[in-house]
């Protein structure tokens, strides 16, 4: 059997969504769908029980809600402690199937028991690559090159690629360092060895620290296009709490850094690091107050 869990916070429409593609292509193959409702508080869950009733009295809905908002990671973890599937799918409330990627999956994954987590092409409403779903890990000198966009600059130098490596064809199998959480599958196995997620991060960050813990234990991540495409609308939960998830964001990339790196490093790199991340955390605050401030007096 297969878990699904989704972390859910006011986006009844795009969960309903979401639910609806797992049904649509989950034909004859055993599912459940652990539902996490994030403290939404806004009816949407109420209307969610409403809207698929079935599902529920047939077991393959099960909804959970949680008293308050401890993020993504939580959200998630308590989705792990209640899955009874050999297969856990990690999938965003903004995402849907559109396909039976999840079947392929499971057997890809039956037939290649060394890899620890595996991604299908993620893209976006147009179409696009979500880059996410298939990345190098953000240390030190690969977060250099990519902010000084020299990928943009050299796109099909690995050197200057391997955190988005955008060098390498998105629609080829790729072995690399970590996928998107909104859309992953983990054989439950993997997980009981690396443990789940680690809610020090509260939202961003938890997948790619997930990923190097799979890694760290030998295990490969896959990205492979093979298995079809995933559709994420990306950051709906995130529209609703737009500074905090932007703090969030630039705080999970210290959360990483002191988790991984700061013992490989030495102090100063740290320093630096940390103090280049809330420079760049400022000026996406202070531009943001700038573009609603100009978007208001229109």
């Amino acid at each position: 059997m297969v878990s699904f869990i989704i972390v859910h916070y006011k986006t009844f429409t795009y969960t309903k969504n979401a639910i609806e593609s797992i049904v649509k292509y989950m034909v004859d193959f055993p599912y459940e769908i652990i539902l996490v409702d994030n403290a939404s508080l806004d009816g949407s869950l109420e209307k969610l029980e409403h809207n698929f009733k079935d599902l529920i009295y047939k077991e393959n809905l099960i909804l959970v809600e949680s008293s308050e908002n401890k993020g993504f990671s939580s959200g998630n973890n308590i989705g792990f402690q209640i899955a009874k599937g050999d297969y856990y799918v990690l999938i965003n409330s903004d995402a849907e199937l559109t396909g039976t990627t999840v079947q392929k999956a499971v057997e890809y994954l039956e037939m290649n028991p060394a890899i620890g987590a595996l991604s299908a092409r993620v893209i976006n409403e147009h179409g696009e690559l979500d880059e996410a779903c298939k990345r190098g890990f953000p240390d030190p000198i690969s977060s250099l090159y990519y902010y000084l966009r020299l990928g943009k600059l050299f796109p099909k130098e690995s050197k200057y690629n391997q955190y988005k490596l955008n060098h390498l064809n998105e629609y080829d199998r790729h072995n690399v360092d970590a996928i998107s959480g909104a859309f992953m599958v983990i054989p439950r196995c993997v997980l009981e060895e690396t443990g789940t997620f680690d809610e020090t991060f509260f939202m961003y960050g938890e997948d790619l620290d997930l990923c190097f813990r799979i890694k760290e234990k030998g295990y490969l991540i896959c990205y492979n296009p093979d298995l079809g495409n995933v559709i994420h609308y990306k950051g709906q939960s995130g529209k609703r709490l737009k500074i905090k998830t932007t703090y969030e964001f630039y705080r999970a990339m210290c959360v990483f850094y002191n988790k991984h790196y700061k013992e490989v490093y030495p102090l100063f790199v740290g320093w630096i690091i940390k103090a280049s991340i809330w420079t760049l955390f400022g000026v996406k605050m202070t531009f943001g107050q700038l573009k609603t401030l100009l978007v208001h007096r229109k």
